[in-house]
């Protein structure tokens, strides 16, 4: 890849799954950041700023609970850059939302009111997640290695 490489931070709880779709997207040139809860993906975001975003719409607070609308606040906060501490980036960056959730219609609407370019249900094929960043113009991947 001529142009440098493309960053992307995954907001995950899963620490497995987490890491899974970040060594899946390294094989296509991008460099993901790992966050598992708002708290450390907000500390990431006041410190680099991201090509792109993967974030999941339910995920543990800071003490290990779920939270009903972590991603989605998180999300509704990056797209309103009056707010404090919100980076001017976080308007315009490509955002995808997972979930796992049951309600699958009722999600999809949230994340799209909130601010989410795509949203994909869990499990889902990996593949995905590139076809949506070339999608959204985001990223010329390089060829799977």
């Amino acid at each position: 890849m001529t142009e440098s490489k493309k960053r992307v931070l995954i907001v995950e709880d899963d620490f497995d799954l987490a890491h899974q779709w970040a060594d899946y997207l390294s094989a296509f040139g991008i460099v993901c950041d790992l966050a598992f809860n708002r708290a450390e993906a907000a500390v990431f975001c006041g410190e680099r700023e991201y090509d792109a975003l993967i974030v999941d719409m339910f995920f543990k607070d800071e003490q290990g609970n779920l939270s009903g609308d972590g991603g989605l606040t998180f999300i509704t906060h990056l797209r309103l850059p009056s707010l404090a501490n919100t980076p001017r980036w976080g308007e315009r960056v490509p955002i995808i939302s997972v979930t796992g959730s049951d309600g699958i219609v009722d999600a999809l609407g949230h994340a799209r009111n909130a601010g989410a370019d795509r949203t994909f249900q869990k499990p889902f094929d990996p593949a995905l997640l590139v076809e949506a960043f070339a999608e959204l113009l985001v990223f010329n991947v390089d060829e799977q290695s």
